[in-house]
């Protein structure tokens, strides 16, 4: 169970990088923070009240829709007087920006994030694809398994929840609804759950060793055999669950996959009733996929040097007390051990 309690620790907390900015004088005006992360009421307050008090300067934190971040973006570029000086988004969502010309390069950050720990894998994505430093790595997360622990005792004999395999989960499942006469595996794949990202980050490439271009292969066909047997033995409600902490603590599942974002009440609530363990293998191993958000500037930000300091500042303090006290289910950006094959 050691891979499970290191898993455990994803729930914990968030963290942001420190000590990549030097003293700077306090700005007088709020420095607008636009973010598409911390958004829900609670977390939004929660980053006002308990990170962002630590800030050198005053900051507005702004939630907004990842869909809309560009469009805000750009509106705020062209208006002839922009407001929005830091930004905070997934990867993924900052890429757009640089194809805009929204964000300054923050080569500068790049040698202290180095002395911080980030991988230099982490460290060249955040060039996204350019020559410069576009953003800073702020969270990371992933997504995991959790099992209520009334379910193990229906684990296929000799399997290991740090090493599980797709075959065996089928086995579980099947047991499982054998002898309590329901479908207890759940996934996310309702409306806004993120069933793709199972698909795309652990179930193809575990069974083809690839991503889209393994899509067409005869161990993409494997896969959908293997896993429609799994799919047999999945709840019904599956195609309406968007966040699986609900039908976990509702008792309508007892084995789910999903986001640690979207498990972690479960684990608040009810620490000692769940387990959480790494996605199973395939033929080709253990595959998943890491969930990394930046912090960046905006190239029409009216304080780009408090924005600086915000990323170089906010969370070597604030971060510790969000871990201790698991507010959030991201993690720091650092060097870790992957789960086993």
């Amino acid at each position: 169970m050691r891979a499970a309690r290191a898993l455990l620790s994803v729930v914990g907390g968030v963290a942001i990088l420190a000590g990549l900015g030097g003293a700077a004088p306090v700005a007088a005006k709020e420095l607008t923070f636009l973010s598409t992360q911390l958004g829900p009421a609670e977390e939004a307050q929660r980053t006002r009240t308990e990170i962002l008090k630590y800030s050198p300067v005053p900051v507005d934190f702004v939630p907004e829709e990842p869909q809309q971040l560009v469009i805000h973006v750009q509106a705020d570029m062209k208006s002839g007087s922009p407001t929005i000086s830091l930004i905070g988004a997934l990867h993924g969502g900052l890429a757009p920006l640089v194809q805009l010309g929204a964000l300054s390069p923050l080569d500068e950050m790049a040698e202290p994030l180095t002395q911080e720990g980030v991988p230099a894998e982490m460290v060249t994505l955040a060039h996204l694809g350019t020559d410069h430093l576009q953003y800073v790595p702020w969270i990371q997360a992933t997504y995991i398994m959790a099992a209520s622990k009334q379910a193990l005792q229906y684990l296929p004999a000799g399997a290991k929840l740090d090493a599980l395999t797709y075959d065996q989960l089928a086995q579980w499942a099947a047991t499982a609804e054998k002898v309590t006469g329901w479908r207890v595996l759940g996934f996310p794949a309702g409306p806004t759950g993120l069933m793709k990202r199972f698909f795309e980050g652990y179930l193809l490439p575990s069974f083809t060793g690839g991503v889209v271009t393994a899509f067409v292969s005869p161990d993409a066909e494997k896969m959908w055999v293997d896993f429609k047997s799994i799919w047999q033995h999945v709840n019904p409600d599956s195609t309406n669950y968007n966040f699986m902490q609900e039908p976990l603590l509702a008792g309508d599942v007892m084995i789910a996959w999903d986001h640690v974002a979207r498990l972690q009440d479960a684990f608040r609530k009810y620490p000692d009733d769940f387990v959480a363990f790494p996605a199973p293998a395939g033929p080709k191993g253990r595959s998943f996929m890491p969930v990394v958000v930046g912090l960046a500037v905006a190239k029409t930000a009216p304080d780009a040097a408090g924005a600086r300091q915000v990323i170089g500042s906010r969370a070597g303090r604030c971060s510790t007390c969000w871990t201790r006290r698991r507010r959030r289910a991201g993690r720091p950006i650092h060097r870790a051990r992957a789960p086993a094959r």
